[in-house]
């Protein structure tokens, strides 16, 4: 018998593959860094955690107060009132007023009635407050002083009675006397004040002696008393200070300075030129039948004197 053959022997195995070479780090990707922050841009101010606050507006400009408006003069019984000194800074001590009243030829203001009261100041006053709708209150001073005794007394010696009366009793020894006008009150009241100096408004009054007053010291003043003992009358008419140059710088007529000049010649060695309220009465501005007390022209004499116009 045959002897089988073996079965044929499986083939060996293939051998495996090599393992793939390693790959180099650099063929792999490697993470992109982050790109550095932006710079923030520079700033002045340090940081601050809090949202900064809005900066402050410059003030708006205060307007300048409107100035006052001055009403206008009152009248009565021929007499003419004013005011003067509204604003803060032309505000004078009494005795200032007294003078800036002299200057436009006329006086602080005296009340010597209740028609005067009634019919002139109040109307002046209330003419202010309708002229200035902020106004609310003003002080003036008024032709009175208050002596050591208490008593009113008025600075060119007129008839003080209605005003005593009519006001409150003085608070002072001795001082200046004040008017005092509030809006929607039409009656001014009088009150005293030992400071003279305070600066306040004033009121002034023109009369025929204020006229007369104030035409006497101005003669005197400039023309009287510069006539010297040996002058000659041509020297008193037509120097310098002669009588015509004075009368033409005042405003006089011319007929009225030449008349006068006139009678100064014609005087008993031109003494008629040393006589100033005499002279005054010739202008027209003094009248005897006014009976007017004028102010001496005395330095340091304030008491009004009774004056020979003849």
């Amino acid at each position: 018998s045959s002897r089988p053959f073996p079965p044929p022997s499986p083939p060996p195995p293939s051998p495996l593959p090599p393992p793939p070479s390693p790959l180099p780090l650099s063929a792999f990707p490697s993470p992109s860094s982050p790109p550095p922050p932006s710079p923030l841009p520079p700033s002045s101010a340090p940081f601050s955690p809090f949202p900064p606050s809005p900066s402050p507006q410059p003030p708006s400009p205060v307007s300048p107060p409107a100035p006052l408006t001055r009403p206008l003069p009152t009248s009565f019984n021929g007499n003419t009132y004013s005011l003067f000194g509204l604003e803060g800074g032309q505000r004078l001590g009494f005795t200032e007023a007294k003078a800036a009243c002299r200057e436009k030829r006329t006086a602080l203001v005296t009340i010597e009635s209740a028609d005067e009261e009634v019919n002139a100041v109040v109307p002046l006053l209330r003419s202010l407050f309708t002229n200035n709708p902020a106004l609310r209150a003003l002080s003036f001073w008024a032709g009175y002083k208050v002596d050591e005794g208490r008593q009113l007394v008025a600075v060119d010696l007129s008839d003080s009675t209605y005003a005593t009366v009519r006001y409150a009793p003085p608070t002072v020894a001795a001082g200046c006397v004040y008017g005092t006008a509030q809006e929607g009150v039409d009656v001014p009241t009088l009150s005293s004040l030992a400071d003279c100096n305070a600066g306040q408004a004033y009121m002034c009054e023109q009369s025929s002696c204020t006229l007369c007053d104030t035409c006497v010291a101005s003669v005197y003043l400039e023309f009287t008393s510069t006539i010297t003992a040996t002058a000659t009358t041509t020297d008193i008419l037509k120097g310098n200070t002669g009588w015509e140059q004075f009368c033409n710088k005042k405003g006089y007529a011319s007929s009225d300075c030449e008349a006068v000049a006139v009678f100064i010649s014609g005087s008993s060695n031109n003494n008629l030129a040393r006589r100033p309220a005499a002279l005054c009465r010739l202008v027209g501005d003094c009248s005897a039948a006014d009976a007017c007390r004028l102010q001496s022209q005395i330095a340091g004499d304030e008491v009004p004197q009774k004056i020979n116009f003849w």
